[in-house]
């Protein structure tokens, strides 16, 4: 099979998942548990689900599309799993629910000052929005907050450790989900790059107050007082029934 109508065909398969992945209605929900994609998946120029062309298989829409981490330097404190299309993190310590992370909630047996001053100047946070297609940050702190999001530096070819200040009152950008399909085929087209960087692609860690890397004076995310981990599920599960379960792949290559 021609190696561009594979990569079409790869294209129009993302675009209809995604779409209809945050659509839920009253409907949906009813349906959901039984509600598969089906796709044809063929590539001869590297190893899918199946070495067989044309090989017929399912990739099942995520419960929640977004799960945070949350962590204290190197220590990993909480995990928080959504489907809600807004989503706010604070450092309130209100009991958290669908829509809003409370990081003041979460508890850490390591009473370190530099910790419960991280974690103060969080205040109101951040909110994630979700579109269906794409994600973006708000920052609703008075101080700024710092992203790094891997895939889009890849895409627009910039150093895979580059961070964006996102001063207060401000938005960024930071997954989408066009970027993310042109990748995924450029990689079905050429298959010399590694997939576990596609992975990476998935993944946006967000630092409050304190920036990382060149420039500032931390060179790693793991030495702030308080950051977390978005893990996008869709383009997850995408890469799962493209490349294979990702248990059977090496772990993800980690750019700090």
């Amino acid at each position: 099979m021609n190696i561009d109508k594979i990569a079409i065909k790869i294209n129009c398969f993302i675009n209809k998942y995604l779409k209809s992945s945050n659509k839920v209605t009253a409907v949906d929900e009813e349906k959901k548990k039984e509600q598969n994609i089906s796709v044809l998946i063929s590539n001869p120029r590297i190893k899918l689900i199946s070495e067989l062309h044309g090989n017929n298989c399912t990739v099942k829409r995520p419960n929640n599309w977004l799960s945070i981490i949350y962590f204290e330097q190197y220590r990993r404190l909480d995990e928080f799993i959504s489907n809600e299309c807004k989503i706010i993190v604070n450092n309130s310590c209100e009991p958290s629910n669908l829509k809003k992370f409370c990081i003041g909630s979460v508890k850490n047996k390591c009473q370190i000052q530099q910790f419960k001053v991280g974690r103060k100047y969080i205040g109101n946070g951040i909110q994630l929005h979700f579109d269906g297609y794409d994600v973006k940050v708000s920052n609703l702190s008075k101080t700024n907050i710092f992203v790094h999001p891997f895939g889009l530096n890849l895409y627009h070819n910039k150093s895979h450790k580059k961070i964006y200040r996102v001063p207060p009152r401000s938005s960024l950008l930071i997954y989408s989900d066009l970027c993310f399909q042109q990748l995924l085929s450029q990689y079905l087209k050429n298959g010399h790059e590694d997939p576990r960087i596609l992975e990476n692609t998935c993944k946006i860690r967000i630092s409050f107050t304190l920036g990382w890397g060149e420039g500032h004076l931390y060179n790693d995310i793991t030495t702030l007082p308080c950051w977390l981990e978005l893990k996008l599920h869709s383009p997850i599960e995408i890469l799962n029934t493209v490349l294979g379960p990702s248990t059977t792949r090496p772990s993800p290559v980690i750019f700090r």
